[in-house]
């Protein structure tokens, strides 16, 4: 037994040294902010592809509350008694209930979501409400603005210390100011895709600064539940710990307790037994797949391209 024992030890420690100078590897191969590259990708095509980020991979979701107490199942057979799809020649890839009572039907396009919330509103208009899914305007991260900087005017200096840009005309607003773990100061700004197109990967001159931007994928989540999609002043569910899963907050997770449990990935395999997720892993990880899936569809809900 303490051969099999120092065997494996000196197994581990051979392969967490390869981790570790793979590691290293990977750190040193990457571009640093001063580094310009032409080919430099951004957080959401690292995320989520170019290809995937188009027209094809776009949702179009249409959300239908009743106007009084009517069930689902009820709101359902009144659509399917007054509309026909194939009448309409639109595509349906969902139609389903929701736990808040309300429906949602998936289209296939952007015209047959209009299609269909019209049709919906029209025949279907006294006892239901039918509303197609709009695109967020993108939110950009600015990076070390000066020490100075104030929320209330750093849009007036972005706009008149880059006139080359030509963006005077476009939509941008400012929208918070925080500190990172370093304790640099970082801005947040909603534009529109044209004026993303004109500032991205170029240097925003603010003050005495020149400072490097990016695109700005924050999805919401709970830190009471670890849910996604809602805070913990809003929360209706359970105390779970983001270490092991259980019904206690993380910060009173026993010292003791090293075994590493998602609650969100345990959820998701319970209904997707075919292809299940890795459960080993804190649900703040940044590599958990089920925090990977929301932000695929945080960004497919993002109009990166208006044309």
């Amino acid at each position: 037994l303490r051969e099999i024992y120092n065997y494996l030890v000196n197994k581990i420690t051979g392969q967490e040294k390869l981790i570790k100078e793979f590691e290293r590897r990977t750190e040193t191969s990457k571009p640093t902010n001063r580094q310009e590259t032409s080919g430099r990708k951004t957080y959401a095509d690292v995320v989520c592809p170019e290809q995937k980020r188009g027209k094809d991979f776009e949702q179009f979701n249409i959300t239908i509350k009743a106007k009084d107490k009517q069930t689902p199942e009820h709101l359902k057979q009144v659509i399917k008694s007054k509309m026909n799809p194939t009448e309409m020649k639109v595509g349906v890839s969902t139609f389903k209930s929701l736990k808040n009572g309300n429906l949602m039907i998936q289209a296939g396009s952007r015209n047959d979501m209009e299609v269909i919330c019209r049709n919906i509103n029209e025949k279907c208009g006294k006892e239901m409400e039918a509303k197609g899914s709009k695109l967020w305007n993108p939110r950009m991260i600015v990076y070390r603005i000066p020490e100075e900087a104030q929320e209330e005017n750093i849009k007036d200096s972005i706009l008149a210390q880059n006139s080359e840009l030509n963006i005077q005309d476009t939509y941008l607003d400012t929208k918070f100011i925080f500190l990172d773990k370093k304790g640099n100061k970082n801005l947040v700004i909603e534009v529109n895709p044209a004026t993303r197109k004109k500032i991205l990967g170029r240097k925003l001159k603010i003050g005495w600064n020149t400072c490097n931007n990016d695109d700005y994928i924050k999805v919401p989540r709970c830190y009471k539940c670890n849910k996604f999609n809602h805070r913990a002043k809003d929360c209706t569910g359970e105390i779970t710990c983001a270490r092991c899963a259980d019904n206690h907050y993380t910060r009173e997770c026993p010292a003791s307790n090293q075994q590493l449990r998602c609650s969100n990935c345990i959820n998701y395999n319970k209904y997707n037994t075919h292809s299940p997720l890795d459960e080993n892993h804190s649900s703040l990880d940044k590599e958990c797949g089920c925090l990977k899936t929301m932000i695929k569809k945080h960004i497919q809900n993002i109009n990166y391209d208006d044309a």
